[in-house]
């Protein structure tokens, strides 16, 4: 009886993934508009700006609890901000959570290695549909909420954790 080889994940049709969710969900980003939600206004633009202007030992609490959080994370946010248009920010973070799709993806090539060719592939990107059609995705996409940028390196070490299988 003949075993079946691991095939490998196809390079073109990878690429061509990736490159579609990062423009997809950057335009979907768009279309959905600008949250200023509490959040926003309160710390993810504030502690930034506190951070680069000195201001951190300064003001005491003004964003309450969230003032003691850590501003690193959103210091790209808020230099971005600054130099784009609030349109292109929303679509550069749109883009980087589609990058959560393309590791669902890959993940889902890693796991339906009972399939072969195309059977394969439309599983995987069902199933990536699946995790980034939800609820819980779709209402951070293209915001300051950090969940699914954190999401991107948790998906990345269980992709890494099933190559090592």
């Amino acid at each position: 009886m003949r075993q079946k080889k691991p095939s490998r994940t196809p390079g073109a049709q990878s690429l061509l993934v990736l490159l579609s969710s990062l423009l997809f969900f950057g335009a979907l980003s768009v279309v959905f508009g600008q949250v200023v939600d509490w959040d926003l206004k309160n710390y993810h633009f504030y502690n930034p700006y506190a951070f680069l202007n000195g201001r951190l030992g300064f003001d005491y609490g003004p964003a309450q609890f969230q003032t003691y959080l850590n501003p690193l994370s959103d210091l790209p946010f808020y230099i971005s901000f600054l130099y784009l248009k609030p349109v292109y920010v929303g679509f550069v973070l749109g883009a980087l959570h589609g990058i959560n799709f393309w590791l669902l993806y890959l993940i889902g090539l890693k796991l339906f290695t009972f399939e072969d060719g195309l059977k394969r592939s439309a599983l995987s990107f069902s199933s990536a549909a699946a995790g980034a059609f939800g609820a819980g995705f779709l209402s951070v996409l293209g915001t300051t909420l950090i969940d699914s940028l954190v999401a991107i390196f948790v998906l990345w070490s269980v992709l890494l954790m099933l190559g090592a299988f």
